[in-house]
């Protein structure tokens, strides 16, 4: 994380600004049990920000989140410290420090979560967003459907690894993240 302190810092204001700019854009709430004001794909940091900042602003979200909460920060390696500057969160105060772990850094937001009323719905890979705006259909890998009024796309930069399709890679020995170096201390 050469100079990559402002990325965390970064992706928290940016969503915060969203919130703004969609509750600009939608009004009112017109929430319903089968429509829902926005849709967040993604539950790292951005994808939170902007969680909370539209639930600040009136307006129902559901975040649906591949993995689990903190997106990529879920997937660093055990112990590995972050980064971060402090963004003044709502309902929560001044988020971050400059040297955090990992596993700190994903307590914060889970308090931060819980303290804006925001549930991140993990396991939900989206596989398509469809439809006309003001209408549109994010459908999950499970076959989940939601509705919403605007959909916020907050992947991050994991995302899924793209498979080549070749014999062996789905071998016990191919792997797609680190997060137990220890496993390979002095082995080849």
């Amino acid at each position: 994380e050469l100079a990559g302190m402002g990325l965390i810092k970064n992706c928290l204001r940016q969503g915060l600004q969203l919130g703004a700019v969609l509750k600009k854009r939608l009004g009112k709430s017109e929430a319903t049990e089968v429509l829902t004001d926005v849709v967040v794909v993604g539950g790292g940091p951005a994808g939170i920000a902007a969680a909370v900042a539209c639930r600040r602003q009136g307006l129902d979200v559901r975040v649906l989140e591949q993995d689990s909460l903190g997106g990529c920060i879920a997937n660093y390696p055990r112990g590995k410290v972050v980064m971060t500057e402090r963004v003044e969160m709502p309902g929560f105060g001044p988020f971050g420090r400059a040297l955090l772990s990992k596993e700190e850094l994903l307590a914060d937001l889970r308090a931060l979560v819980v303290k804006n009323g925001v549930q991140i719905e993990e396991g939900q890979k989206v596989v398509s967003v469809d439809g006309p705006a003001g209408k549109l259909t994010v459908t999950t890998e499970k076959g989940g459907v939601v509705v919403g009024r605007a959909v916020v796309l907050a992947v991050g930069l994991r995302g899924t690894p793209k498979k080549l399709g070749v014999l062996g890679e789905a071998s016990s020995k191919v792997t797609y993240r680190l997060i137990e170096p220890e496993q390979y201390n002095g082995k080849r």
